[in-house]
């Protein structure tokens, strides 16, 4: 995943660089920006392993333990989005949580924060893959409640330094 941001840090710089100037590149271009890696990790599940029944729909919804590591210092705040990628009708948006404090190494207690957790429920069939994505970022992003995981993916482009991901398998029984 930060491949991907990086990667797109650079198209929009070749973009800029080559728009409208013959050419030329200009010697404000910025450089592109690093992102790094955070460790994402639960109590529940493994990368790629299968998320609990607990979690889901078809249990008792229960939000997930999720920890992580290394966020770069220039962090102002942290946000999680949880997208099921194999939804029917593309992405599916599980659950998105903004204003986290950087100083923070998880996700408090559920009733200190406002949950939205929405757990699995995919249709019969196979197993989908729900991706959980921490982003940490150099500024406040200001999203209101209920801002969607493409509001995240926008308000953090340019501004993301480290981020994890962790992806749970859950197939419905």
């Amino acid at each position: 995943m930060s491949v991907a941001i990086a990667g797109a840090s650079s198209a929009l710089l070749l973009a800029a660089c080559s728009s409208g100037h013959g050419g030329r590149t200009t010697a404000a271009s910025a450089p592109p920006v690093s992102v790094g890696r955070l460790a994402l990790t639960s109590d529940d599940f493994a990368d790629n392993g299968t998320i609990p029944m607990e979690l889901t729909c078809q249990g008792s919804q229960r939000m997930p333990s999720l920890h992580w590591s290394g966020a770069p210092a220039e962090t102002v705040e942290l946000a999680l989005t949880v997208e099921d990628q194999d939804a029917p009708g593309g992405p599916f948006v599980h659950w998105v949580v903004t204003g986290i404090p950087a100083t923070a190494t998880g996700l408090p207690a559920p009733a200190a924060i406002d949950n939205g957790w929405h757990g699995p429920c995919p249709p019969a069939g196979p197993a989908h893959h729900y991706v959980f994505t921490v982003y940490a970022v150099t500024r406040a992003l200001g999203l209101p409640k209920g801002a969607s995981a493409a509001d995240v993916r926008d308000a953090a482009k340019g501004v993301t330094r480290g981020l994890g991901r962790l992806v749970g398998l859950y197939q419905r029984r």
